[in-house]
């Protein structure tokens, strides 16, 4: 994933809850845009957790995908797979 792409999905009005995917299998949910942190080179980002319980450091490049939930509940829900 390219820094634009995270900053795109951060920045979009109205903002969208979206998950971000590893390849590793992890999953981080970002439900609000102000508790994630990009570097000013794009490649590294702090998601700190809705109720303070911590944070993750993001190695953007080493994101597999951005997924917003809604959307894939949709294509479920249509008999539609990606």
């Amino acid at each position: 994933m390219t820094p634009k792409e995270l900053h795109g999905a951060l920045a979009a009005d109205p903002f969208r809850p979206f998950r971000i995917r590893f390849g590793s299998g992890k999953v981080i949910d970002v439900e609000n845009p102000g508790l994630v942190a990009v570097s000013a080179t794009g490649q590294i980002a702090v998601a700190f957790k809705p109720r303070g319980n911590g944070w993750d450091v993001i190695d953007v490049p080493l994101v597999e995908a951005l997924e917003f939930p809604e959307e894939h509940e949709r294509r479920k829900r249509n008999g539609r797979r990606r």
